[in-house]
């Protein structure tokens, strides 16, 4: 069973270096945030799998689509 971390806010600031720590510790990574081409960009970028998810997570809609992608890894 694989390993990943969600993490909210993933393009920038505390977000994006959890997203970095995390995928050094050895994680996969779901990103999460609004801007879908700096989530691909970070993806690129880290030496773990990563997986950019855009979203708004004040959106019920949006977090629901999550909750249901999780599900599935």
């Amino acid at each position: 069973m694989a390993r990943y971390a969600v993490i909210t806010g993933a393009s920038s600031g505390i977000g994006l270096e959890m997203a970095k720590l995390l995928s050094k510790m050895g994680y996969g990574t779901v990103l999460v945030a609004r801007r879908k081409e700096r989530l691909e960009k970070i993806a690129g970028q880290l030496p773990t799998k990563a997986i950019p998810f855009p979203a708004d997570i004040s959106k019920e809609e949006d977090r629901e689509r999550l909750l249901a992608f999780t599900d599935q890894l």
